[in-house]
């Protein structure tokens, strides 16, 4: 029997909502629509929207605890509580960590970009379907359930 590790993974909302912020301002900016104008007044993050961007936080927090699902202990706003066994150490669950938030951003900006340029989110859509697989990999990974042999005592 393995001894239990616990460790919290914090999605930290406003870290995201500025790499979110970053993100399609740089494309915004380097990208011209048919009449040569730049796409940052279609896609500029207003204070209005931040309503928006929070109901697809609240979704890509769910989203990630429905992939961690056999892990997570608890939840509480947008730190997820996780247990793995003692096999995992504290870096293996920063490394967890950086790749929900980096899911967190890549879907966020994905969704966003749906609204405001469609044509662009499929790049964002593709990094964070990736994210999400490395995620699921990595948890999974070092936490296979040990089989027992047949007749073997429980």
């Amino acid at each position: 029997m393995q001894k239990e590790f616990n460790m919290s993974i914090d999605i930290n909302k406003d870290n995201v909502f500025q790499q979110v912020g970053m993100n399609v301002s740089i494309l915004a900016r380097s990208i011209k629509d048919a009449d040569g104008n730049s796409l940052y007044d279609k896609v500029y993050i207003q204070d209005r929207d931040y309503a928006v961007l929070d109901q697809y936080f609240a979704s890509v927090v769910g989203e990630i605890v429905h992939t961690l699902r056999d892990f997570v202990v608890g939840v509480n706003g947008s730190v997820v509580s996780v247990e793995f066994d003692e096999r995992n150490t504290e870096p293996f669950i920063k490394q967890v960590e950086a790749l929900c938030i980096n899911y967190a951003v890549a879907r966020v900006t994905c969704e966003w970009l749906k609204r405001k340029a469609v044509e662009y989110a499929e790049l964002y859509e593709n990094n964070a379907i990736q994210l999400l697989t490395l995620i699921k990999s990595h948890a999974y990974h070092k936490n296979i359930p040990e089989m027992k042999l047949y007749g073997e005592d429980e």
